[in-house]
């Protein structure tokens, strides 16, 4: 909205410039230069209307991703790849992850995998992330097909204005907090800034409160928010705009007799590069704070960081990261932690997304938190999902997001609007129930075969031992970290095109293999953890295999170790969750029977190398990866659950 009124002023301006492409592209590329992209998206169109050019055509191509005008970015890096892709290599990748915006997953896995094979031997950010979102394309049209039953409502104009709500907090007194990016005054088009308002609700409506100009200080755009518990502090982030660039920092106010104190900012050690979303945890017996953060030591881009403090929010113990269940080489924002489920809620753009910043929620303490789980559709769509929070009454929960309607193939660039869901008090459903767990239970059925892969002698290599204390998960973690290793060694002795393609199969294979199968594991664990919480009796049985580089005794052992790896972690799962089941000491009485079939080399199929001096092929190879791996190979339901 913004843009588009700062477009119409500058039009009768360069309209008197005439119809000249050159005049059209300084337009643009100054326009570009001050962050104002709608503008530049028009001159640089009108520019290519008159003359067709592939420079032009990627900075329109730039300028519309910038401002979220996804299917003109895609229209011209697609004119790009076929074009010029030579010039722009880039092209394939940002195709892909418009069509991504656009639920195009397809199409934008094709694009990913056409980059993925031009550079799979590099390391940086966007290789990476193609390889990622190959998967995440795939799983994402699943997750779109998968729409769960929950009505989501959204508010009406006094809320939801025509300009960008970004976060909504209602505290214990039914206040509604909102920042809202909107101009300083009604009638002006162009000087905008973020504030934070508050609303009750009366007379059947929304009614703003008095606009609070000591919390609003006319410096600072407040982006987000959090209260402690009896609402006498507040957190915010307060930013300010430097030649394009926001910088950020949290800043605390005390309520005294009921009025918001000169905000002070937090300390330095909080404080550190750009910071924002805070977010409180009270427990009983501490207090930490949850905040964004680019500082170093992370895992690229923003990060979640946690620090215990004290009621003045004042540090007294280090600032910790929330590790790489939750991080990622991406941006990951707005944490809230439900204290009374022990569940953290956030938005990133990583993991398996239906598009740009999702919300997922990972079970555990927050110093130890489990693999994150995408809350699906209709929570998530293909747009920007942030703020994810629960009323303090457990009525509601809201969050925005800039989607046109709760459809997954609606296109709404601009702006943020607050959404929110209703929770029901439970009512006892005896069919419901029943029917939910025979519809859990087919979901589980069609994860079978769930095939977990290792590298070559792994775990507890040169040993004959038949156990090993390592979990599946420390064994994927460190064969996944081996990827480039494996790239590099099985391609070697080529070049050219049969190089290119070397390194592709071993990526497709770690890709469409190695990884999609640990993600299956996880929701194999969390179908097993419901139908177990129901006191249904669940069997599984786990197969294992190795490749043909040993005798087969030592290889049956080997198979055995790895079983057990699965089985450590079927132990140690989100603190032990499984652990009563299999022990069949569950008071509700639900049981988790493991069925071991361990076995060697005699499974493995005719040609693959076992020739140890020919590492390329008997270790490195997807042949040989392929055989080194264990199998949930079946899954029994012995009753109905109760």
């Amino acid at each position: 909205m913004k843009n588009l009124i700062i477009l119409i002023s500058f039009f009768t301006f360069y309209t008197a410039l005439g119809q000249s492409s050159k005049s059209f592209v300084k337009a643009g590329k100054k326009s570009f230069k001050q962050s104002k992209y709608e503008a530049a998206v028009y001159y640089f169109s009108k520019a290519l209307e008159i003359e067709p050019n592939v420079s032009v055509a990627w900075l329109t191509a730039e300028a519309a991703r910038y401002n979220k005008d996804y299917e003109i970015a895609e229209k011209w890096y697609q004119y790009i790849a076929e074009n010029a892709i030579d010039k722009y290599p880039l092209a394939y990748f940002w195709l892909g992850l418009m069509q991504k915006h656009l639920a195009k997953y397809q199409k934008a896995q094709i694009n990913f995998r056409r980059y993925v094979q031009k550079n799979a031997a590099k390391k940086d950010y966007y290789t990476l992330k193609a390889r990622h979102e190959i998967l995440s394309c795939e799983q994402a049209l699943l997750l779109s097909f998968e729409k769960k039953d929950v009505p989501i409502f959204t508010f009406d104009s006094t809320i939801n204005t025509i300009f960008s709500e970004f976060q909504a907090n209602i505290d214990k007194d039914s206040l509604l907090w909102i920042t809202t990016y909107s101009p300083l005054k009604h009638e002006d088009s162009i000087n905008f800034t973020s504030k934070l308002l508050s609303y009750k609700f009366t007379e059947n409506h929304w009614q703003m409160l008095s606009y609070d100009t000591i919390i609003n200080s006319t410096q600072k755009l407040i982006s987000s928010f959090c209260f402690n518990k009896s609402n006498e502090i507040l957190i915010f982030s307060g930013c300010q705009k430097t030649n394009s660039q926001y910088n950020c920092k949290l800043y605390k106010s005390h309520k005294n007799q009921n009025k918001w104190q000169p905000p002070i900012e937090l300390a330095p050690s909080i404080n550190v590069g750009y910071t924002t979303h805070p977010h409180l945890i009270e427990t009983d017996t501490a207090m930490y704070l949850i905040f964004s953060s680019d500082r170093k030591g992370g895992f690229g881009k923003l990060d979640l960081w946690a620090v215990k403090v004290n009621y003045n929010i004042e540090p007294i113990d280090s600032i910790f990261n929330l590790g790489k269940n939750i991080n990622s080489i991406d941006n990951e924002c707005c944490p809230f932690y439900d204290v009374q489920k022990k569940v953290l809620y956030y938005s990133s753009e990583w993991f398996i997304n239906l598009g740009g910043y999702d919300i997922f929620s990972s079970n555990g303490w927050i110093t130890h938190l489990y693999p994150s789980q995408n809350l699906g559709f209709p929570f998530n769509t293909n747009h920007d999902e942030v703020f994810f929070q629960i009323s303090p009454h457990r009525t509601r929960a809201l969050f925005a997001s800039n989607r046109g309607t709760h459809q997954l193939n609606s296109y709404e660039k601009c702006c943020n609007n607050i959404y929110y869901l209703e929770f029901e008090k439970p009512q006892p459903d005896t069919i419901k129930k029943k029917e939910e767990i025979v519809e859990i239970k087919r979901k589980t059925e069609d994860l079978i075969p769930v095939t977990l892969y290792f590298h070559n002698d792994e775990p507890n290599p040169r040993t004959w031992d038949t156990t090993t204390q390592y979990t599946y998960t420390q064994l994927y973690e460190r064969y996944i970290q081996m990827r480039e290793e494996y790239i590099n060694v099985y391609s070697a002795s080529l070049k050219g095109e049969q190089k290119q393609l070397a390194e592709s199969k071993i990526d497709a294979f770690f890709t469409d293999e190695v990884e999609k199968n640990y993600i299956k594991l996880i929701q194999f664990f969390n179908y097993l953890k419901q139908l177990l919480a129901e006191g249904s009796t669940v069997s599984i049985t786990i197969k294992g295999y190795a490749s043909p580089l040993n005798n087969h005794a030592y290889n049956l052992n080997l198979s055995k170790r790895r079983v057990q790896s699965l089985v450590n972690l079927l132990y140690s799962y989100e603190d032990g969750v499984f652990t009563p089941y299999i022990e069949n000491k569950a008071t509700n009485g639900g049981r988790l029977i493991i069925i071991r079939e361990a076995f060697g080399e005699n499974m493995v199929k005719e040609g693959v190398s076992d020739d140890l001096r020919d590492v390329r092929n008997s270790v490195y190879s997807p042949e040989a990866s392929r055989e080194r791996k264990i199998a949930v190979i079946a899954v029994k339901f012995e009753n109905q659950g109760k």
